[in-house]
Formats: structure tokens, C-alpha cells, sequence
């Protein structure tokens, strides 16, 4: 799953420059949205469209697309890969299976089987795809940027990847 993520390399080991992104966040773009921990969190309404302009996600938004993301992490946690699975996208669906997918998370990512929570820190939204940028916390703590688009009126995770720790990361 790891990828280049609207203009950001994933998988690298924090030292990178920031690609240019402007990483900065105002409160109402979502910024220190703090959200409960994943295990035990409800799958959200997909069919309920988000709406955003070109830009910043905002507080609605951002809540949305890292309850996406929350909620795969707690599949993943609980051993669901098939489920955690088809919160991706079609696209990534039709090039990987579930076999392929856990392999992917086993390897590249163990992390995200431990319950981390999660933490917004940056999202931006261009026509039916966001990026949101989250802090994923369990024994340590990574940076991870999330892809994301729309699929049948729900957001669905494209890609995924990490940026770095959280000691070699400044988001």
C-alpha cells in the first residue's frame, strides 16, 4: 500500500524534505481532532456525501475521512482483513486480495494490528480526492498519509503509506 500520496513520497525514513507541501493546519481545518481510540468504533454512514471546496478538508471532512481510516485500523486490529480490505477503493480492491492485503499489513505495516489511535494533523481535499495526513499511535508513534476517493458515494483509502516516526517528522 505505500504509494506517493498527492505529492508526498511514502515509506521514507523521516529525513526527507517535505516535498513542498505547506503543512500548516488552522483549527477549523481539523488540527488536534482528537479522536477515541479505534477498537470498539461503529463503521460510519457512507452514503452520507461529504462536501468540501478544493483545499482544506475542514472539521466535517476530516472527521469523515479519519473515521475511514479509524475504522480500518480496528478491523485490522481484530484480524479482519477482508473486511479492512474493502474499505479500500475499487481500484485497489481489483489489484490486490485479501491474501495480498494481509501479507501488505504484516509486513509493511504491523503497527496498525496493535489498536493504535489516531490523529488528524493535516487534510486537503481537490474534486472526489482527499489526503489527510494522521499520527498513528501504539508502542510508537508513526506519521502516515492516507489517499482517498470517492467510490460509490462513500470515501474510500486508495493508498496508504508512512511518512516517518514522530521524532523525524515535522507535520
Amino acid at each position: 500500500m505505500c504509494c506517493t500520496v498527492m505529492g508526498v513520497s511514502c515509506g521514507g525514513t523521516g529525513a526527507e524534505p517535505n516535498n513542498g507541501i505547506d503543512n500548516s493546519l488552522d483549527d477549523s481545518a481539523g488540527a488536534d481532532l482528537e479522536l477515541p481510540e479505534a477498537p470498539g468504533r461503529t463503521l460510519p454512514d457512507v452514503d452520507t456525501p461529504a462536501t468540501a471546496v478544493d483545499g482544506e478538508c475542514g472539521r466535517e471532512l476530516t472527521t469523515q475521512l479519519v473515521d475511514v481510516v479509524s475504522d480500518q485500523i480496528s478491523l485490522l486490529s481484530d484480524g479482519d482483513f477482508a473486511m479492512a480490505r474493502d474499505i479500500a477503493s475499487d481500484s485497489f480492491r481489483a489489484q490486490v486480495d485479501v491474501e495480498q492485503f494481509e501479507s501488505i499489513i504484516r509486513g509493511a505495516y504491523p503497527f496498525l494490528l496493535e489498536s493504535p489511535s489516531v490523529r488528524a494533523v493535516q487534510c486537503q481535499v481537490v474534486d472526489d480526492r482527499a489526503e489527510v495526513i494522521v499520527e498513528v499511535y501504539s508502542i510508537s508513534g508513526v506519521v502516515m498519509a492516507y489517499a482517498m476517493s470517492r467510490d460509490d458515494q462513500r470515501w474510500a483509502i486508495e493508498s496508504a503509506g508512512v511518512l516517518g516516526d514522530l521524532d523525524g517528522v515535522r507535520v
